[in-house]
């Protein structure tokens, strides 16, 4: 995937390109269909880096996250971050379950304390998740 995109179907190419993280969450669901969220969602001039989605697996609603180790290897920047908690977040209201796959070498570094931030607010997210739900 190239490293800057620069026009509307450049970020509707690469948005759509078959990447690990894509793949994983096509055989994650059902019949290999879901709906992706937030797919035009950018970090800079990148995408976000991670894939979100909502589907079925097994007939039952499932909301899912794959981080994309191809974008600044999966690095978590804070529009990652904000797509992931989005799903969090649309998982509490609704009463579905998350599967999150993590690919990534750690925070962006070039995003600073805002990759730090971002780190937290998930932490944040999984922790109120899991005392939402799995009591």
């Amino acid at each position: 995937m190239s490293d800057s995109i620069s026009t509307l179907a450049e970020l509707k190419a690469a948005s759509q390109t078959p990447t690990a993280a894509r793949n994983r969450l096509t055989y994650l669901f059902d019949e290999g269909k879901f709906t992706e969220l937030d797919a035009y969602a950018a970090a800079g001039d990148s995408l976000a880096g991670v894939i979100t989605a909502f589907g079925y697996v097994e007939g039952n609603p499932v909301y899912a996250f794959s981080q994309d180790v191809t974008v600044k290897d999966g690095a978590l920047t804070e529009a990652q971050a904000k797509k992931i908690a989005k799903v969090y977040d649309l998982a509490a209201k609704t009463g579905v379950p998350v599967v999150g796959i993590f690919d990534s070498y750690g925070a962006d570094v070039s995003d600073g304390s805002k990759a730090l931030n971002a780190y937290g607010e998930l932490l944040m997210w999984t922790s109120t998740f899991q005392v939402l739900f799995l009591r």
